[in-house]
């Protein structure tokens, strides 16, 4: 059996229990856990997030948080420049010369990647998350995905105090794709509702659990964001439960010491 067949063989399951076991077993966003549990100091935190930016893959950026200082650029240079360096689908795009094209602008603008973390969190402090999209346009191949993940790591993982509006989403067809799926579930009509409505909803349903990976608030907006675009994956054969904690460790081995020590960070509750 390939393995597409297989991956659409497991129950499908009701958004509710989906998110559920999301929530409850920390699959929701093992990443975040991950890194947030290990305690790195900040500085490591900072380089993790821009390196995770450029190429979302967990392991990559593992390696490039132990570099320090304008070492950092030149080695995502080449490690960019290494057909061989895995990028995720989601920054699939982060290649050839438009992928060179950004990084000589970060090594050129920037010294080192605590400034350029510095400048993109003193720039987005207190601000909605559309702020933060304006801002990152201005890195090349910086886009309004990687902007929402951007402001999302820096909330959730870098306590930096950011506005996620429920309006925000309808920019992204994921969420949406999968707040009209759960419309058409429960029998709500999405176009009256719309996704700002679809997120009320969610936020109220999932009040009994708070945001990974501090658990300081409620479930908002971007927890609701996570559910929708994995539960339309899920429908579509494509999200087995763990599926990102089990990503998440095979990606971290083979990348150095500090990406080995994070392997026994990463939730395994549906593992």
């Amino acid at each position: 059996m390939n393995a597409k067949r297989a991956a659409s063989t497991y129950d499908r399951l009701s958004l509710n229990d989906f998110a559920s076991l999301l929530l409850s077993t920390g699959d929701l966003d093992p990443v975040y856990i991950t890194i947030f549990d290990a305690g790195r100091p900040t500085e490591v935190l900072h380089r993790f997030v821009l390196g995770y930016s450029f190429f979302y893959h967990v392991g990559v950026a593992s390696k490039l948080s132990e570099i320090e200082g304008p070492r950092f650029f030149s080695t995502v240079i080449e490690l960019a420049n290494d057909k061989k360096t895995p990028r995720a689908s989601e920054r699939r795009h982060f290649r050839g010369k438009a992928c060179l094209k950004s990084l000589n602008y970060f090594s050129r603008t920037y010294e080192n990647p605590d400034q350029a973390m510095g400048h993109l969190m003193a720039e987005c402090r207190g601000k909605d998350v559309i702020d933060v999209l304006q801002f990152v346009k201005r890195w090349p191949l910086y886009g309004p995905w990687i902007g929402f993940k951007l402001a999302d790591l820096m909330e959730r993982v870098l306590g930096v105090p950011i506005t996620f509006r429920r309006e925000t989403l309808k920019l992204y067809k994921e969420p949406t794709k999968g707040a009209a799926l759960w419309c058409e579930a429960e029998s709500l009509n999405y176009h009256e509702l719309g996704i700002s409505g679809v997120v009320q909803l969610l936020e109220k349903q999932f009040g009994e659990y708070k945001a990974p990976p501090a658990y300081d608030r409620p479930v908002g907006v971007q927890e609701c964001e996570t559910v929708l675009c994995k539960w339309k994956s899920h429908l579509n054969g494509h999200y087995r439960m763990g599926k990102d904690s089990r990503e998440i460790l095979e990606h971290l081995h083979g990348w150095g010491s500090l990406a080995e020590s994070l392997r026994k960070y990463v939730p395994q509750g549906e593992l």
